[in-house]
Formats: structure tokens, sequence, C-alpha cells
């Protein structure tokens, strides 16, 4: 069985995407043996600070290369900062949680909202294939 993606989007805050993504991505990689990799886009990174203790979510996307942050900043920018295996937290939740080995993370930053501005300028950029290109995923 080939890998697959499963997208949760919805421009209304408040309707569960957190934590139905937290919650079946976690499910899926205990409890079926799946390799599961949650990718943050949200600028209030909760699914990041759901998997991840504060202090160690802030040491670790303080620069941003380490977080999805830097795939946008590059594609628009023109870099290649963004480095998937340095960002990658493998085995989350931490501290206060029980590990599930096969539950990855690509954390968001705060600074994801700035972002969302530069992308809606850039009309000739084909910003719904930025992921992509950007981590190869």
């Amino acid at each position: 069985m080939g890998a697959r993606v499963i997208a949760f989007t919805n421009f209304k805050g408040g309707v569960g995407k957190t934590a139905n993504v937290v919650n079946i991505g976690a499910v899926l990689a205990k409890y079926h043996d799946r390799k599961v990799l949650i990718v943050d886009l949200d600028a209030q990174a909760n699914a990041s600070l759901w998997l991840m203790h504060p202090e160690h979510w802030r040491s670790h996307t303080r620069d941003l290369t380490r977080s999805t942050y830097q795939i946008f900043h590059d594609q628009i920018v023109g870099t290649s900062r963004f480095k998937f295996g340095n960002a990658l937290v493998r085995g989350v939740p931490h501290k206060n949680y029980p590990l599930i080995a096969n539950l990855d993370l690509l954390p968001s930053a705060v600074e994801m909202i700035s972002i969302e501005d530069k992308i809606h300028q850039n009309r000739f950029a084909p910003f719904h294939t930025f992921l992509h290109r950007g981590t190869g995923i």
C-alpha cells in the first residue's frame, strides 16, 4: 500500500481540525501500526503544541528553518534553507505523554501568519504546489 494524504482544512476556526488530526494520526500510528506524518500549517501551531512540550517547540522552531514556515518562505524568496530531516520531529508526543514511535511531526511557527499575505500577493506562483516542491513529499 502506498502513502496516503489526508488533509483537514476549513476556513472557520473551532471546528475540530487540530483535534481530529492529532487524534486520528495517533490512532493510526499506535493501533494500526502506520507511519504517520503530521504537517502543521497553522499559524497558531496548535497541532505542534499538542504534540511537543512548549519549550521544546520554541527551541526547535526558533530559527524558523526547522518549521513549515521555511518551506513557504523558500518558495517565495527563492532560497533553499528548509531541510526535511532537520525539521522533522520523530516520535511525538514528548514529555508528559507516552511516545508514539510511528507518529512524526513537521511543526509550524507563528510566523506562518506573515506568509499567508505573501502567498496571496504573488499571483503567478502556484502556491498550492509549495509544500510538495519544498519537501519532496
